[in-house]
């Protein structure tokens, strides 16, 4: 009878550790399916009102989804070769940057010595780029992995197009008797898909000027650091914050603290810019409610915002 009861007593915790073992391979596997499924999902809410545009301009259904998923793709795909070849490029001149990220150390060093602080701590020696970067980027340069992603996410969301309108149909049939909640759902579905329109256009715009002046001014990579903020603009409140420090830290290598300095007010200020009067634009030419609560998911920080203010246009 004890043997039975320490058996049992043992059987308990080893299939708790088989169970924690078994989720952890489950969710490993499963997670390029989730990263496959929802990014199909936010490219047919980002595509849908073009299918409609085309099909509203006389075009069949068919070849509206057809059309707009290649360009949606062809987007995509223009995106990933341009961040495969900025990160190329920022790995090829790994020598440059420690160069002057040795020189940088060196000066700190001599300002903490005329404070009496010893700044062996911060000897170039200790710090090597060549060792960070590669492991940094290892991810974003495998490109046959994107090619075989790429390609599911554009079967996914043409089927997707394809049953969207079938997909309302139904809804309308399941909840006929639910005659209210179907409208609340409707026009919820709405909201959701015009501000991932609206979030995806403003991300663009913070990009390209992001990326364009960062150029124009001759940081390092300024291309990879605009593609940097339209895809982490999404997250909010600290999505520009992440993608904002790269650019001032090869600011900094290149120009010092003044340098890291214009490249901190640049990001204030097109946070400023982007995040009010042009996202508020762009809100106007979407709807009145969009206006009223897009604003809580903006991920900007303002107490104030002109955005209530905008004329609603009709779509």
């Amino acid at each position: 009878m004890n043997s039975m009861e320490k058996q049992s007593g043992l059987l308990y915790p080893l299939l708790v550790v088989a169970l924690i073992f078994f989720i952890i391979i489950s969710v490993k596997t499963t997670v390029f399916i989730i990263n496959i499924l929802l990014f199909s999902l936010i490219l047919t809410f980002l595509t849908l009102p073009a299918v409609n545009w085309l099909k509203n301009k006389g075009l069949p259904y068919l070849a509206a989804v057809v059309i707009v998923t290649i360009i949606a793709c062809l987007f995509v795909l223009a995106l990933i070769l341009l961040t495969m070849y900025s990160v190329h490029v920022l790995v090829a001149d790994i020598p440059l940057y420690q160069a002057e990220f040795t020189q940088r150390l060196i000066d700190i060093i001599s300002i903490l010595d005329r404070f009496g602080i010893q700044g062996s701590a911060l000897m170039p020696a200790s710090f090597n780029l060549a060792s960070v970067i590669p492991v940094v980027v290892s991810s974003a340069v495998n490109f046959t992995d994107t090619i075989v992603s790429l390609f599911f996410v554009a079967v996914l969301t043409f089927f997707m197009l394809l049953e969207a309108p079938k997909l309302t149909e139904r809804l309308h049939t399941l909840f006929s008797h639910k005659q209210e909640f179907l409208v609340k759902m409707t026009r919820m579905s709405q909201y959701v898909m015009d501000f991932i329109v609206v979030r995806t256009e403003t991300n663009l715009v913070h990009g390209v000027l992001f990326g364009g002046i960062l150029y124009l001014i001759g940081v390092h990579a300024a291309i990879l650091w605009g593609i940097l903020v339209f895809l982490l603009g999404y997250i909010p409140y600290i999505g520009l914050i992440i993608a904002s420090v790269p650019a001032i830290f090869f600011a900094w290598l290149q120009f010092g603290t003044w340098g890291a300095f214009a490249v901190i007010v640049l990001v204030c200020m097109l946070n400023l810019i982007v995040e009010n009067p042009v996202f508020s634009y762009l809100a106007s030419l979407r709807c009145r409610q969009l206006l009223c609560c897009s604003r809580s998911f903006s991920g900007d920080g303002s107490l104030a915002s002109p955005v209530c203010f905008l004329p609603c246009r009709s779509r």
